[in-house]
């Protein structure tokens, strides 16, 4: 999620480096048979292995998000991409903890929780199939400030994200295998749960809930936390819709049995990427651009200004920002508001930045503004070889992109729709509309490009018949 226009938009890993050790006989873990948090009848039930190791354990649930009634009001959309649908954990109040937590539902399963500062989160199930992108965020979601009369919600990142490129898994593809995530606080409740998991056969990746951020405690006070779990482009689409309804991924909460105190450390940030291939780029772009004017030079055009202001989780944490589900694995370029009359069209080009190596997948998403709706988006792997029917014979044709955004694309196949009906599917013709764009996760990086190494992308309002 984020999306940043004055606001702004719902980890470190430490991860195996070494090999499982071997289930004791006659245990293994089926990736086929997990659905409803069960593991399979040859292996030992985690629960009670967990049990076992001093630790008490509550289920809980790995979820769609459902947005449809983010465009209520006084709601929001949070900015959600609309190339990538999001999947959340569902867990029930910790032990002792009296007081509900934001958005329990009936059955006392909430998406952002409290926890004790030895408690964690535990996932076990299977990657889902093939796809351009997947990750694993953790989150601070709310804040009960002293004096305070309500909480606010910072939904900023605490960390890097567990994402495809980092996650530790048993086997060459990250997609489609099984995967262990301990999403906690405590670096000996993390020891514990990690050589249980490993006697399963199971690769343990930590998602740090950073204990130098972070007030943990189950009181009224203490902070929420929260996981958000992001999947985008399927290479099968049916399969990956298939998945995401439902992961069948087994959830615990896990609670010792005797509380202690050990504080893992703050999770580091992964060094982004220094090089700069795409300043060469810039002549090519302009005579892109160039093409786009001369094709409706009759007609009145207007620049919108793309800007990019990276959100900072820190400074949301702190209150004087708001981060609204940033994401660490892209940046955030983004247009000023406009309307999208019957007869306008917006054209937005740029650098391709899967082909400079900067991206795994890039996407222009088209928003309402007033509930942060994401309603359309286009993606790089449509976008692909765009800018060669502009600019014939450019050398550098391929490693652009421009794409029509419109409300009647007609039979125009390089054009985006932008449907007239009610949010979050579409817009009114006097709906405030802005445009923001994605690059997620630079390759050999496990994280998203640096800004400074990219071109930002550009946006031109073309009015009038």
């Amino acid at each position: 999620m984020h999306r940043a226009f004055g606001w702004a938009l719902v980890v470190c890993v430490g991860c195996a480096s070494t090999s499982p050790a071997a289930p004791p006989d006659g245990a293994s873990f089926d990736a086929g048979d997990h659905d409803g948090g069960v593991l399979a009848d040859t292996a030992p039930d985690l629960g009670t292995l967990l049990g076992a190791a001093g630790l008490d354990v509550a289920p809980g649930s790995l979820e769609s998000l459902d947005l449809t009634g983010c465009c209520d009001p006084g709601r929001s959309c949070a900015g959600n991409n609309p190339s990538s649908p999001y999947l959340t954990v569902f867990v029930p109040r910790g032990p002792g903890q009296t007081e509900p937590s934001t958005g329990e539902r009936a059955d006392g399963r909430a998406a952002q929780f409290r926890l004790r500062a030895d408690e964690a989160i535990v996932i076990v199930g299977t990657t889902p199939p093939p796809a351009a992108y997947f990750g694993l965020t953790p989150y601070l979601m709310s804040r009960q400030d002293p004096g305070a009369t309500r909480r606010r919600e910072p939904f900023a990142s605490l960390g890097e994200t567990l994402n495809d490129e980092v996650i530790e898994v048993n086997g060459a593809s990250a997609f489609g295998v099984p995967f262990a995530a301990i999403a906690t606080g405590d670096a000996t409740t993390d020891r514990t749960i990690r050589g249980v998991l490993e006697t399963l056969g199971l690769r343990a990746n930590t998602v740090t809930f950073d204990p130098s951020v972070v007030r943990f405690g189950l009181e009224d006070g203490a902070d929420e936390v929260g996981l958000l779990f992001r999947y985008a482009l399927p290479d099968d689409a049916a399969a990956g819709a298939a998945w995401v309804e439902s992961p069948g991924a087994t959830v615990l909460r896990v609670t010792p049995r005797t509380s202690h105190a050990d504080a893992l450390p703050a999770p580091s940030a992964r060094a982004k990427g220094t090089t700069v291939e795409e300043a060469s780029l810039t002549a090519a772009l302009d005579r892109l651009e160039a093409a786009v004017r001369a094709a409706h030079s009759s007609r009145t055009i207007r620049d919108l200004t793309v800007t990019d202001e990276p959100p900072d989780p820190t400074a949301c944490i702190a209150g004087t920002a708001v981060c609204a589900g940033d994401n660490r694995d892209t940046v955030y370029p983004r247009t000023p508001p406009f309307v999208l009359g019957r007869t306008d069209d917006v054209y937005v080009l740029g650098v391709d930045h899967t082909v400079t190596h900067h991206a795994t997948y890039a996407n222009a998403s088209v928003y309402s503004v007033e509930h942060l709706a994401g309603l359309v988006s286009v993606t790089s792997r449509t976008w692909s070889g765009s800018a060669s029917e502009w600019l014939p014979g450019d050398p550098d044709a391929s490693s652009l992109f421009v794409w029509r955004i419109s409300r009647d694309c007609g039979t125009d196949a390089h054009c985006l729709a932008v449907p007239t009906t009610e949010c979050p599917t579409g817009a009114s013709y006097a709906t405030l509309l802005d445009i923001a764009f994605r690059a997620y996760l630079e390759p050999g990086t496990g994280t998203g490009p640096s800004p400074s190494t990219l071109i930002l992308e550009r946006a031109l309002l073309v009015q009038g018949p």
